[in-house]
């Protein structure tokens, strides 16, 4: 059963990003806040544990399923019955979180689908403002397959689906014999998919052991299934690339690569799918080989107080953390945890620290719209001229001129250069 520490931790986690983590099991408890109580203004009487049976008729092991619903509102939804250990929840959902919507204009969405009286419309914009705004779609698969990877695979390793099924509806008789078939049909595609799991599960292990001719046998085989997948239910094929990087990326981390040495190979590839959006363009094999030959060169196993401290640090960079804190909670002394923690990184505490810290500053610089100094506040630095500083030592150039390079390099930036310095 999983400890209270462990899932109280994976909430305090996604926290940090605003989301919320919910923990199901049935008897439903309060389903209604799965949204905040939208729904249940929208309709009456709305069947709220109808709507979470619906969520796990469409869960799979290992997998994290996104959906969204008619006014676009998102949630991510994965099992914990089938994880490495049971559970006394059987899933959990990730959400409401919306990317690129206002509440207006999630309102408005609404209101077309709709007919809402003038009274409601005034109850149901103070629930939806209430929704957080999510990151990027690639940055937030990585940290979902990181986390939750832990909680559903019994090697850390998650796909992605969409399911057919939206929520954002009222529930007729005729609607509900639809849905009973749609659930038959699911439960045939279900067979498929697992094969597709089984070909990434093998692409996973290859690439963990830095077996690069073997990784190449099921490269192929994975790519053949995500992209005819997609394709077959009219979805793009664009984001397998992106989520292949992810996959690979988190391998190297299980396989004990320090992810600073990652940075590098990621952003390369991130880059390289900006720029070619299909995805029979990118040189898939090209990107297994480089995360294998770093995995050769670089993959060490951690002792238990050093893995203790560098995912600590990993996770919460954000907060004030010092050497003293990570011994008391690994109950070792301060100098006998400085000089482990120097001999197996290879690296001071403190420079570790700052380095897993500029390595999120210039993910977010790239990719966020945030000023310098909201940058430096969500990287743990209280004062953005000493962060600038630690910046310029680490990178040999300032944040401003750093964010201004990477999008001239990029030519699918997504975000603006900002010069509010």
């Amino acid at each position: 059963m999983y400890s209270v520490d462990q899932l109280d931790l994976c909430t305090e986690i996604f926290k940090l990003y605003h989301i919320r983590l919910q923990l199901f099991s049935r008897p439903y408890k309060n389903p209604e806040m799965i949204d905040f109580g939208l729904r249940s203004i929208l309709f009456e009487e709305y069947d709220y544990n109808a709507m979470l049976d619906r969520i796990h008729s469409v869960l799979r092991p290992g997998a994290i399923v996104y959906f969204q619903d008619s006014a676009g509102i998102s949630y991510n939804a994965f099992s914990l019955q089938e994880g490495p250990v049971a559970s006394e929840y059987e899933f959990g959902v990730l959400g409401p979180w919306k990317r690129g919507s206002t509440a207006e204009e999630i309102l408005e969405k609404l209101n077309d689908s709709y007919s809402i009286p003038e009274e409601k419309n005034e109850q149901l914009l103070p629930v939806i403002q209430r929704i957080p705004e999510n990151m990027n779609r690639e940055k937030w698969i990585n940290l979902c397959s990181r986390i939750i990877g832990r909680l559903i695979s019994p090697d850390g390793n998650v796909s992605f689906y969409v399911p057919e099924e939206a929520f954002m509806v009222n529930d007729s008789p005729a609607r509900q014999a639809a849905l009973k078939k749609r659930t038959q049909y699911t439960q045939l595609k279900n067979e498929h998919l697992r094969n597709g799991f089984t070909n990434q599960s093998m692409l996973m292990k290859a690439v963990r052991s830095g077996n690069y001719a073997q990784a190449t046998d099921y490269i192929y085989r994975y790519l053949n299934f995500q992209i005819k997948y997609r394709q077959n239910n009219g979805l793009s094929a664009d984001a397998v690339f992106y989520e292949l990087n992810s996959l690979l990326r988190y391998a190297a981390v299980q396989a004990g690569v320090n992810a600073l040495r990652l940075d590098e190979i990621y952003l390369k590839y991130d880059r390289l799918a900006d720029q070619h959006p299909s995805a029979e363009e990118i040189p898939c094999t090209m990107m297994v080989r480089d995360y294998c030959d770093v995995i050769s060169k670089y993959a060490k196993q951690y002792s238990p107080v050093v893995s203790s401290c560098v995912d600590y640090i990993d996770y919460f960079y954000s907060d004030p953390i010092t050497l003293q804190e990570l011994a008391e909670r690994n109950s070792v002394s301060v100098p006998y945890l400085s000089s482990l923690f120097s001999s197996e990184i290879g690296m001071t505490f403190t420079d570790y620290l700052n380095q897993t810290r500029i390595s999120h500053a210039k993910a977010m610089l790239m990719y966020s719209p945030y000023s310098i100094q909201e940058i430096s506040a969500r990287c743990g630095y209280n004062d953005s001229s000493y962060f600038t500083r630690v910046f310029k030592k680490l990178t040999g150039t300032s944040p401003l001129k750093y964010r201004a390079v990477m999008h001239l390099k990029s030519e699918a930036a997504e975000y603006p250069v900002h010069y509010n310095e």
